[in-house]
């Protein structure tokens, strides 16, 4: 009986150890087009944060960090929504999302 209950205990410990082991987080970025993404919509530019959050976790990625920062190249004049805009979506994913967010044209750093 005391084997058992030693035996329990180590597993028990363990359990607890194995979960609380945090997934490693890969940090992604993309240079933000100027009106051509897909989670652009009548929100975003009143919160660009919360509209591109919302919208990853729809595609069921976990975002564990996002930031929107100002990031403008003077150097080319494109009006188009497919060019450069002025900001730059930083986010922090576990390893598991990499492909979705690359499918998304976000890049790892």
């Amino acid at each position: 009986m005391k084997k058992l209950l030693m035996l329990m205990l180590m597993l028990a410990s363990f359990a607890c150890k194995k979960a609380a082991t945090p997934t490693a987080a890969v940090v992604m970025t993309y240079q933000i087009s100027q009106c051509g993404d897909p989670w652009m919509d009548t929100n975003y530019a009143a919160n660009k944060e919360l509209t591109l959050k919302r919208f990853l976790q729809s595609k069921n990625i976990d975002v564990v960090s996002l930031k929107i920062e100002l990031n403008c190249n003077e150097q080319a004049a494109c009006l188009a929504c497919i060019c450069a805009g002025c900001d730059k979506a930083t986010v922090e994913v576990a390893e598991a999302d990499v492909a979705d967010m690359e499918a998304l044209r976000f890049k790892r750093q």
